[in-house]
């Protein structure tokens, strides 16, 4: 019976703590390639833009055209606007492709702390250089090239970029940050501790019924010998 209690109370313990160390810890990123973002059981979502539709039209990369035909085409929301987007990816199990630049303020405003650590940036192709359109021997190629030039020698195109687009957040969680562990959590620990008392008292009762009954069994023995009056 003690052995059994004991026995109980250290899966318990084990238990409890595995539980509880599970959810506490970040689960690991494994994904860092885009053959890992192909083989996992992501789903994918891509910005709707004209020009995420052109280079998924344009590219001959295998691994981008695999990626079109297996995880954007068969799902429906293969093409969303931004705020659809990171709702799928704060829901879990869902990726999705978008200029980070500007999809930061939707995370700072809708992602907990412990959701913003667990995200994961993989680059889908190359920045590409933008560069102003204009008619060959056009006279605006000049006043333009002056000025692009005067905003970054004072500065003002950097302030521009850092007040409209965001970094991304820093994982900032620390000993004071909280996890919900629901009762699902840990309804199988509850339901092996209730198996475990119940066996405990099982088998208790079993050695009480068997100790009465060898006791019995050797009184009558001793009475049929004469031994006891």
């Amino acid at each position: 019976m003690i052995t059994m209690l004991l026995f109980c109370i250290t899966v318990y313990q084990f238990y409890s703590c595995f539980i509880i160390g599970a959810l506490l810890v970040l689960p690991p990123k494994n994904i860092h390639t885009l053959e890992q973002l192909l083989a996992s059981n992501l789903k994918m979502s891509i910005e709707e833009v004209a020009y995420n539709r052109d280079y998924f039209n344009r590219t001959k990369r295998p691994i981008i055209l695999q990626l079109y035909e297996r995880k954007i085409l068969p799902n429906e929301y293969g093409f969303v606007n931004v705020s659809l987007g990171t709702a799928l990816v704060k829901q879990g199990g869902h990726a999705f492709h978008c200029d980070t630049s500007y999809v930061n303020t939707w995370i700072m405003e809708t992602f907990t702390d412990y959701e913003i650590c667990e995200l994961q940036e993989i680059e889908l192709y190359p920045i590409r250089p933008l560069h102003m359109v204009l008619p060959k021997g056009s006279p605006l190629k000049e006043p333009f090239r002056v000025s692009i030039r005067l905003m970054m020698d004072t500065g003002l195109l950097q302030y521009y970029r850092r007040r409209f687009f965001l970094k991304r957040p820093p994982c900032s969680t620390d000993s004071f940050s909280t996890v919900q562990v629901g009762f699902g959590d840990v309804a199988s620990l509850y339901l092996l501790l209730t198996f475990g008392l119940a066996m405990s008292f099982i088998v208790l009762a079993v050695e009480v019924i068997e100790f009465r009954v060898r006791m019995y069994l050797i009184d009558k023995k001793l009475h049929k010998f004469g031994w006891i009056d």
